[in-house]
């Protein structure tokens, strides 16, 4: 079974008023594309696998035109609410860490060169 969940920011959350991110879940995986205001182009995306030790981040991505924006710091929030139950984290390069940390994850654990983070 497949659920699509939109959501929709206005202005004063996302950089472009009317932007949306959409919420594709299936068996226990989830994509989040954030499509431009138009509905006409996907400007970032995130994807999620959940697992018995809770969900992994393994991708977020922002259009390389739109970072800087605060996209990827909205997605990630909404991420964070969504999963907010399920032991949120990501494996990440030691200068992602910061991004990461500034909106509220903590360092758990290293791995030769990748950090895992996770949720507060």
């Amino acid at each position: 079974m497949i659920m699509i969940v939109r959501k929709l920011y206005i202005s004063f959350l996302l950089p472009f008023a009317g932007m949306d991110i959409e919420r594709i879940s299936r068996e226990g995986d989830h994509e989040y594309l954030v499509w431009d205001d138009n509905f006409s182009k996907v400007v970032a995306t995130a994807r999620l696998k959940g697992s018995e030790e809770g969900t992994e981040i393994m991708m977020i991505n922002v259009e390389r035109m739109m970072r800087g924006s605060g996209i990827g710091t909205t997605l990630l929030k909404r991420l964070v609410e969504d999963f907010s139950c399920c032991n949120l984290h990501a494996w990440v390069f030691g200068g992602r860490t910061d991004w990461y940390e500034r909106n509220g994850f903590e360092i758990l654990a290293r791995d030769g060169d990748l950090i895992k983070v996770a949720a507060s």
